[in-house]
């Protein structure tokens, strides 16, 4: 089964405004960015997953996701240029069409910290995200 992190990232990937500051090869699935990435880059990553299993269940289940999106970045004013988009994105598609997936929502939840990656001086910011959708069991 696929998860929500998998429609952030066709949200971002298909929102002009994001890859202009982030192209699509730096969105990055997983749970760690590779190697020596050029900055800026976005990292996503689930923090929690729920999935309603009823009693008598359909062909769908119901799923919500919250998503968490890093953005690494080299300054604070890049990090604060690819913050806007990145919400920009998820607030022009709440009612996403993402292949695989029916129902979906998105909505914004916590804006974590800011700050500097320990050992670094790459500057990291939290977007999280709540995606509910529907998904063939």
């Amino acid at each position: 089964m696929s998860d929500g992190s998998d429609i952030i990232f066709a949200v971002y990937s298909a929102f002009p405004g994001l890859t202009a500051l982030v192209p699509v090869d730096r969105i990055i699935n997983d749970d760690a960015l590779p190697k020596g990435i050029v900055l800026p880059a976005l990292q996503l990553e689930i923090i929690s997953e729920f999935d309603s299993n009823i009693a008598n269940p359909g062909e769908d289940v119901f799923c919500r996701h919250r998503v968490r999106t890093r953005i690494h970045a080299n300054t604070a004013s890049e990090r604060s240029l690819v913050r806007r988009q990145v919400r920009r994105a998820l607030f022009a598609n709440q009612r996403a069409t993402v292949p695989d997936f029916s129902n979906v929502t998105i909505h914004t939840d916590g804006g974590g910290p800011t700050g500097l990656a320990p050992g670094s001086n790459v500057r990291v910011g939290l977007q999280d995200a709540i995606v509910t959708f529907s998904q063939e069991r």
